[in-house]
């Protein structure tokens, strides 16, 4: 019998078993199997029983689904050992009665563990484990160092930004011409 092993996510180690004609993954608690993640669709993704052997397909989700590490396009038939990824979940598609994907090598599954950027489309979010947060993070703190610098260089020269250029300017210049009496 197939089944769905999480390899890397919150539910690392949970098996889901594939059976009958279709399995939905994604976010909704509607779907066969629950994906907890932002980066999940609430449907995602779907695995169906295509003339006896399982296939794959993305269902318009936002950020879509990686099959081995390859941006999936279209459905595709699914061997034993391949790797499915929905943002940093990473299910392994085991059948032990299954053959391996045609040119692959049996037993190098760990070479899927970490994904590139693939064939990924223009506008698709990064699955790589790229945490944009700590960017920001970091790009907030130059930021907020800055505005310190900034501040420090105002105590400093007594600058205080306010005023008008009439009263922070140069003295206005006196007229060269003598006064009538």
């Amino acid at each position: 019998m197939a089944k769905l092993v999480v390899r890397k996510g919150e539910k690392a180690g949970t098996e889901y078993p594939v059976s009958g004609q279709s399995l939905i993954l994604g976010r909704s608690m509607e779907c066969d199997i629950q994906i907890p993640s932002v980066k999940a669709s609430r449907k995602h993704t779907e695995i169906f029983l295509d003339d006896g052997s399982y296939s794959i397909r993305d269902l318009h989700s936002s950020n879509g689904t990686y099959l081995n590490r390859k941006y999936l396009e279209t459905e595709e038939r699914i061997y034993n050992g391949d790797r499915i990824r929905i943002g940093h979940n990473v299910l392994e598609f085991v059948d032990e009665n299954g053959p391996p994907r045609p040119g692959s090598c049996d037993g190098d599954a760990t070479a899927l563990e970490e994904p590139g950027t693939g064939n990924r489309p223009a506008g698709i979010i990064d699955p790589g484990g790229t945490d944009y947060r700590v960017i920001g993070l970091g790009i907030a703190a130059i930021l907020a160092l800055i505005v310190l610098v900034v501040l420090g260089y105002a105590a400093v020269t007594g600058f205080s930004g306010g005023g008008t250029r009439a009263e922070s300017g140069p003295p206005a210049a006196e007229s060269a011409a003598p006064a009538n009496p």
